[in-house]
């Protein structure tokens, strides 16, 4: 119902309708006009060469009856009436009647002006079709020059045109009768088509309107003409693909706005410690040397976390911005695991932890890669098993490559993380044990900005563990030049 309701308001449905019913409809009614003309034309063509015969007959019939002799002329041509079947005149040469089978001579005017006395004393012959008001009937006549002996000048021969009416009038009805059959069918067939062509077009241009006020992913049937039909399908792909893109949008969104909160809540944490303890040492606790150590000590922890917080946020931000220079090069990652053990082995040693290198078995392996990026990548990596692992713990870092490319894997065997939270360690500030975490010191980015520094250098990340065996972190990275990202740095350092 709410389809015909449309349909009946839809000016293009009428367009349409229209024109496939006037088209074929004007063509029936041109082409039945050409016929009637045609046929009128073979019977009018065909009256008169029947005319021309009889003329010629008429003359030949009364060559040898004098004009003066009135009375044996017109019995001559009343006897003529029946065997020409047509209406016989014979004329003087000015124009007056002598003779004539239908009616009184005498009491018929002169037809010196008549078009077909004319024509016939110009030519020879002439025709003319006219109403007859003696006879109340169109009719054409005939009339020929005579050879003027006895004389006579004009012989006349006229038919009526009845039967060429009545033919026509027979044959008009034809064309009427198939005119409206062809309007009724053309109407039946145009109504059918136009509703084919606009249907679509309409439900697209509803689908359209649909998109438009927010409701990304309607489709519509891709039927109708083969060009209807594309461009159906062509809807149907751009919305499938912004609801796709708009789908993204709304995750990116919920990433932003949980990033957002997270960020303030980690931000907010360490800033209301050191405000509390800055308003205590003013308040007076500042006067005495054991307080006073304490909260200058929750200060500056709070004050280095703090900052270390800042430093990891403009990091990550630097990196999804691809603002971050990197210089790719080859790096040997043999030289930059020796560094980063050294660099943590007082860490590890504080909590008898064993902090060990496994180089691979076949030689040293290098990385297509940034050297800064893949310190960083370590360091943050090796830090973060060193936490989360018991004192006593041990912590290895193996290294080695494949045909596709080179890795860094490092092993502990801390706490293990369970399988639901496993996915979602490299998302910003997500931690497993929250008050863990935040004992721990960490800020909730370290996977993360592992995950993109690789990511960065045309790499990945993956993690596996298990609750109480430990975990093993995973860093892919080309052996060759195929980052599109270092490419692009590259270009821009140089």
């Amino acid at each position: 119902m709410e389809w015909a309701a449309t349909m009946w308001r839809s000016q293009m449905f009428w367009r349409l309708a229209l024109a496939y019913t006037f088209l074929p409809l004007a063509a029936v009614v041109l082409l039945g006009i050409a016929v009637l003309n045609r046929v009128e034309r073979h019977f009018l063509d065909q009256t008169e060469g029947e005319l021309n015969a009889k003329a010629a007959l008429v003359r030949e019939a009364i060559r040898d009856v004098p004009a003066h002799d009135a009375a044996a002329l017109q019995r001559r041509v009343e006897g003529l009436r029946a065997s020409a079947n047509a209406r016989v005149t014979v004329l003087a040469a000015d124009g007056r009647i002598l003779a004539d089978s239908d009616e009184e001579p005498a009491l018929m005017e002169n037809h010196a002006a008549r078009p077909e006395i004319q024509q016939a004393r110009e030519s020879g012959s002439g025709t003319t079709t006219r109403y007859s008001r003696t006879l109340h009937l169109p009719m054409m006549y005939l009339a020929q020059a005579a050879d003027g002996a006895g004389g006579v000048g004009f012989v006349r021969v006229a038919l009526p045109l009845e039967r060429v009416r009545d033919d026509l009038a027979g044959l008009r009805a034809i064309v009427g009768i198939a005119a409206l059959l062809t309007g009724l069918v053309a109407t039946g067939m145009a109504f059918t088509l136009a509703r084919r062509v606009t249907r679509p077009l309409r439900d697209l241009a509803a689908a359209a309107g649909h998109i438009a006020a927010g409701g990304f992913g309607r489709t519509v049937n891709a039927v109708g003409p083969g060009e209807v039909a594309d461009l159906a399908r062509t809807f149907n792909h751009m919305s499938g693909r912004l609801a796709e893109q708009f789908g993204e949008l709304r995750r990116l969104e919920r990433i932003r706005q949980e990033f957002a909160a997270n960020a303030s809540h980690e931000l907010k944490t360490p800033l209301s410690v050191i405000k509390a303890a800055a308003e205590t040492l003013l308040e007076g606790a500042g006067d005495d040397p054991i307080h006073r150590q304490l909260f200058l000590e929750q200060i500056a922890t709070q004050a280095d976390r703090l900052h270390a917080l800042i430093l990891d946020l403009l990091s990550l931000a630097r990196i999804e911005a691809r603002a971050e220079t990197f210089e790719p090069m080859e790096v040997r990652l043999g030289a930059e695991v020796a560094a980063c053990v050294e660099r943590h082995r007082a860490k590890a040693g504080a909590k008898s932890q064993t902090l060990e290198a496994e180089p691979p078995t076949g030689g040293d392996v290098a990385a297509w890669a940034d050297a800064e990026a893949v310190e960083q990548v370590l360091d943050n990596l090796v830090d973060n098993a060193l936490k989360y692992t018991p004192a006593g713990g041990r912590v290895r870092v193996r290294w080695g490559a494949d045909s596709r490319s080179a890795f860094l894997a490092v092993e502990d065997t801390g706490i293990g993380i369970p399988a639901a939270d496993l996915p979602r360690v490299f998302e910003r500030f997500y931690r497993v044990d929250k008050a863990r975490s935040r004992e721990l010191g960490g800020t909730g980015l370290g996977l993360s900005i592992v995950k993109h520094l690789a990511q960065a250098m045309g790499g990945e990340v993956a993690a596996e563990s298990r609750v109480g065996a430990g975990s093993t972190f995973t860093v892919r990275l080309p052996r060759e030049q195929t980052s599109p990202i270092l490419h692009a740095a590259a270009a821009t350092a140089s």
